[in-house]
């Protein structure tokens, strides 16, 4: 199927179309060209797999961090409709790569959120992952993200930065 079916049959489904595949298709082998028909899943209440395919499409496959800035950050703090955090992880590992380019809400937020003790350790760990690629590390020098993060992972200076990022109550 060339991109052009697959961006019309996103718009106007068929029986037995998977938007999933569809969507793909267009990040794989489209580009930007294809924005408008992949940021329309952006808010996909009804499936969160497919909002997380377009974060993932627009800033991962297409480095469009900037222009989707107001999303990652959205995301980030949790919607409600994402029950599962699918979109949240994502998002969270976004905000590091805003963080990197001097973003301050971002880097407040994902200070914040790593060291919310209320959070599950899966969030706080994507938090402090995206924070490592703020600070600038590369993804290889970061502990392996196959597993849970102990108190020996963690980069004093990185945590000492975080703490720094935020004020005493917590808030960005």
């Amino acid at each position: 199927m060339n991109l052009g079916e697959a961006e019309r049959r996103l718009a106007n489904p068929e029986v037995g179309d998977d938007p999933y595949k569809l969507l793909l298709l267009l990040g794989r082998e489209g580009g930007p060209r294809y924005r408008r028909t992949v940021e329309s899943f952006l808010q996909c209440e009804d499936d969160p797999m497919l909002a997380r395919l377009a974060l993932l499409i627009l800033c991962r496959y297409w480095s469009m961090y900037d222009e989707y800035r107001s999303e990652i950050l959205q995301f980030s703090r949790g919607v409600v409709w994402d029950d599962e955090d699918d979109v949240r992880v994502l998002a969270l590992a976004c905000a590091g790569h805003l963080g990197r380019e001097g973003d301050v809400e971002a880097l407040r937020l994902l200070a914040r959120v790593f060291r919310q003790a209320s959070e599950s350790w899966v969030i706080r760990d994507i938090a402090y992952r995206a924070l490592e690629t703020a600070f600038g590390r590369d993804s290889s020098e970061q502990p392996p993200a196959s597993r849970r993060l102990t108190s020996d992972d963690l980069d004093p200076e990185v945590v000492a930065w975080a703490v720094s990022l935020v004020s005493d109550d917590g808030r960005p």
